[in-house]
């Protein structure tokens, strides 16, 4: 999970501006989507704001009192927990990378990765035009599925 900072929102009517009121959280509290973490008011009403991310609050950018324009930073949440495993996870899934075998673009994944890590060396054949037979698949894979298999 990463930092997420949290500005401001559009309040409606044309509004460019909102004054703290009051906090209701602090930094080290643990937020759930859509919690109440803040009142403020504009020039026509008092207004609850709810954080869009969970996870721990790791900053108030403004204390109350402070007079804040649409998009400036509000708060800040980060990933619920310390130093342990989420944080530990977080850094393995950045040095690792993505997975190459699972593209997140919508393409079917590849053999080709799970090969290289258990060391296979294959070749791909086309594909027979009728039913699949024996003697289209190599002997050693035809021995196994037809002898070794049983």
């Amino acid at each position: 999970m990463t930092r997420h900072v949290f500005r401001l929102p559009d309040l409606g009517e044309g509004l460019t501006e909102a004054e703290i009121v009051d906090w209701k959280v602090s930094v080290g509290d643990t937020v759930e989507i859509d919690q109440i973490v803040v009142e403020v008011e504009t020039a026509k009403a008092a207004v609850e704001v709810p954080v869009p991310y969970a996870g721990t609050v790791l900053s108030l950018h403004a204390p109350a009192g402070t007079v804040l324009s649409v998009g400036e930073p509000l708060i800040e949440v980060g990933p619920t927990g310390g130093a342990g495993g989420s944080a530990a996870a977080e850094r393995y899934r950045e040095e690792r990378g993505p997975d190459p075998g699972f593209p997140v673009d919508g393409s079917q994944p590849s053999a080709q990765p799970l090969a290289k890590v258990a060391d296979l060396r294959f070749q791909v054949e086309p594909v027979p035009s009728g039913p699949l037979t024996p003697s289209d698949l190599p002997t050693d894979l035809t021995w196994y599925i037809f002898v070794g298999a049983r």
